[in-house]
This record gives structure tokens, sequence and C-alpha cells, in this order.
């Protein structure tokens, strides 16, 4: 489930800045770099609504919000369906522990290389930790693993958000649109458990093995 829909996110989390006009906020390219010229740079909010990255934006997001979020949250759900109830506790410290150490990683990567890239890395990981999970019960050690990667892809959902929203349409009405996205992630979130419990129901067990 978390893997399809990172593999959905990746092909819709796409496309340039350019297109609509707006320099990236990767590029170092001179601009004037006055507060109210930061204001005034970009599409407005109403503009935004009439584009197609606005609505493929919020579709990545949502997915997003499935994939990385929701399976963060069960964590704890599945060390202890693979047998490791005592540690489950531990395993989600160390995923909130690797998202802690990572984040400051995770900014710098959205400064320099754009959001887009960190997006990429945190669905690769992802796709390596569920297709990891879908072992059937893994050792501990690689339960540890997996959160760590899980802590970073957890980055990957949430240092970009502001990013992507100024790379794609700019400053301007930056908080109307970028709540928007934030609202279609935590739908993402919210809509995580019942896949859970779905596959939970029809594998009889978070594993596929």
């Amino acid at each position: 489930c978390c893997a399809v829909a990172a593999v959905a996110c990746l092909f819709l989390y796409r496309g340039r800045p350019e297109k609509l006009g707006v320099r990236p906020l990767y590029d170092e390219g001179p601009g004037d770099d006055s507060a109210d010229a930061g204001e005034s740079q970009g599409v407005s909010f109403a503009e935004a609504l009439h584009t197609k990255q606005f609505y493929i934006l919020c579709l990545a997001w949502f997915t997003l919000g499935i994939g990385a979020d929701g399976i963060m949250s069960s964590l704890v759900l599945i060390a202890s369906d693979y047998g490791y109830v005592a540690q489950s506790g531990m395993v989600l410290s160390a995923c909130l522990l690797s998202s802690t150490v990572f984040s400051p990683v995770g900014g710098w990567i959205c400064d320099r290389f754009g959001s887009r890239v960190l997006v990429n890395i945190g669905i690769g990981l992802l796709i390596v930790s569920c297709g990891l999970l879908c072992l059937g019960a893994v050792p501990l050690w690689l339960l540890f693993v997996i959160a760590v990667f899980l802590g970073f892809v957890w980055n990957c959902s949430i240092v970009p958000q502001a990013s992507s929203t100024i790379e794609v349409f700019g400053r301007r009405d930056f908080a109307k649109k970028n709540t928007i996205f934030v609202s279609m992630q935590c739908l993402g979130v919210a809509v995580a458990p019942p896949f859970f419990n779905a596959f939970y129901d029809f594998a009889g067990g978070y594993g596929a093995g």
C-alpha cells in the first residue's frame, strides 16, 4: 500500500517552476532580494487554482501522507505484530531520533538541489522499507534499520512542504497555498489506517510473507 502510494507520488511530484514563470527557490541567480519583491513574486492563490500543477501537488502530498506518515504512525503495531512487543517503543524512538538527526540534512538538500530531489530520495527509501517489511517477521536489528530509514522518509514529507510551494508558485499568497497542501497531507495520514487495516485483514498480518 505504501509502496504503491510512493510510486504514485514519484510520478506526480514532477514539473518545473519555470513553466509558471516562477524563479525556482534554488536558483541563485541575480534578483531583487527586497522584502516587497519577495512577497510579490509568483502566482496568486486565485491564479494557482486554475493550474494543473496545484492539483497535482495536492494529490502528490496526499499520497505521500498515506505512504510516509501512515507507515510511521503504525510502526509500533508493525513491531508488535512481528513479535517485538517489548521493543516496539524503542523502534518508534529510533524512527523519531533519525528524523531529528537527519532533519538538517533534508533542509540542506532542499536548499542545494530543490525539494523534488529530497522527496525522490525519501520515496526510494520508503519503497525499500516497504519491501523489507513485506518479507514477514524481520530480525530486530533490521527492524531498527528500517525505522531509521522511515525517520528520514518522514522528514521528506515535512521539510520540503514549504519549499515545494515556493518553488512551484512563488512567495505570493504563500500561506493560503501552503495550508492547502498541508491539509492534503494530513488527509492522507487520516485515511492511511483503513488501508493498513485492510491489508492486515487480507494478509493476516503486516508482512506479506
